[in-house]
């Protein structure tokens, strides 16, 4: 807006609010006077201002197999970590093997759950060198499915 349209939004809610303020005697004056003070600026607002509208929009940069890969991706990051924390693994069996449902859930594949005989030390490099072939297979699934959908958008803008 322009400083004459300023002008012409000041002078309708003068128009519109023509009270003296010093008549303010109580509470219930002030509100009513509060209250015809936000009429005059809302219908001035409407009058003067110009607006549009939108309706919200849903943004999605990824496909519903991407961005599932993508979780599958961060919780077996998460667990990889926890594993090579080396705290008290038996008691965090249970999450493990929960996070581990979750993964196969998201990404469709099969991992197995880990035991109280795949936590041992011997055992345990073992199970994470697997963890990380999982992982690797994730992330180029990941990157593929994201490829695919790029490549088909370019292909769309072509033809």
């Amino acid at each position: 807006m322009n400083i004459d349209q300023w002008l012409e939004f000041s002078k309708e809610v003068d128009k519109k609010f023509n009270h003296d303020l010093e008549k303010i005697q109580n509470m219930l004056e002030l509100n009513k006077l509060w209250h015809k003070l936000n009429d005059a600026i809302t219908h001035a607002t409407q009058k003067f201002i110009p607006r549009t509208k939108t309706a919200p929009k849903n943004f999605i940069s990824h496909t519903h197999k991407a961005t599932q890969l993508y979780k599958g991706l961060k919780n077996i990051n998460k667990l990889l970590y926890y594993l090579q924390l080396n705290i008290d693994y038996t008691n965090n069996l249970n999450w493990y093997n929960e996070i581990i449902k979750q993964i196969n859930s998201l990404t469709q594949l099969d991992i197995n759950e880990i035991t109280e005989l795949s936590l041992k030390t011997n055992q345990l490099s073992e199970s994470i060198k697997i963890l990380k072939i999982y992982q690797k297979t994730i992330l180029t699934a990941r990157q593929t499915e994201n490829s695919q959908v790029i490549r088909m958008s370019i292909n769309n803008y072509i033809q």
